[in-house]
């Protein structure tokens, strides 16, 4: 699908290691983004959902959300500076594709969690608070193959399987109008989209598991990019 820019690759000045890397593009009405998270904080994101995992007192936010998978935990408050700010310029190289002229500091960070999908787990069709949306992709144990081959989708041989897939959706279903963009999850890709696209995450039937990190952005307030200023 052709993109919407050309400016696939956003320099930041203070940024030592390797460039943000992501395209833009419209498969219907509002753009999506999807790019790749840098090494060090995929196994970063690994490293919290494994400890949280194995810990008694994580918070389990899943009846806060509206997908049905077992382990949905809260990872706000882990998240590094580094980290934060990884996610925050993928959303400015988003919005730079989109002559939006926005700059990292006019968003925040407005809640992060993980979810550990295995067999059968799904998000039903929904939408986010906030502005902007993100979605990561850290842990993939599940074989692709496996995957696409259960009774389910082989009884639509016309059709490619669905199953394990996130798929977003705008409009209506009508003659020559893309209402529906499907995305087969790759470990290291993050997708972000306005907050109130909705989307939804079929199930997959097989053994594994599949491990993302979902989170939104919101503009910051006038409170916010303008703090008072101390006097002496």
């Amino acid at each position: 699908m052709k993109p919407l820019s050309s400016k696939k690759i956003q320099h930041f000045p203070d940024w030592e290691s390797q460039p943000i890397n992501g395209e833009t593009f419209a498969p219907f009405g509002p753009a999506v983004y999807i790019g790749k998270m840098h090494d060090e904080f995929v196994d970063e994101l690994n490293t919290h959902i494994t400890n949280l995992n194995q810990s008694g007192d994580a918070k389990d936010v899943k009846g806060q959300l509206a997908g049905r998978v077992e382990k949905q935990l809260f990872l706000q408050d882990l998240i590094s500076d580094n980290l934060e700010r990884h996610i925050r310029q993928h959303i400015v190289n988003f919005t730079t594709q989109q002559n939006m002229g926005m700059e990292e500091q006019h968003i925040v960070s407005d809640g992060v969690w993980c979810n550990c999908a295995s067999a059968r787990d799904f998000n039903p069709r929904h939408q986010h608070t906030g502005d902007f949306s993100y979605v990561i992709y850290t842990k993939n144990t599940v074989d692709p193959t496996e995957v696409v081959n259960n009774p389910y989708d082989n009884s639509h041989e016309a059709q490619p399987s669905i199953a394990g897939n996130i798929e977003l959706h705008y409009g209506e279903a009508m003659f020559m109008n893309q209402s529906r963009f499907m995305h087969v999850p790759v470990e290291g890709d993050i997708i972000v989209f306005p907050a109130w696209l909705q989307h939804s995450v079929y199930p997959f039937y097989c053994d594994g598991e599949r491990w993302s990190v979902a989170g939104n952005y919101r503009f910051a307030t006038y409170e916010e990019l303008n703090p008072p200023q101390e006097t002496e």
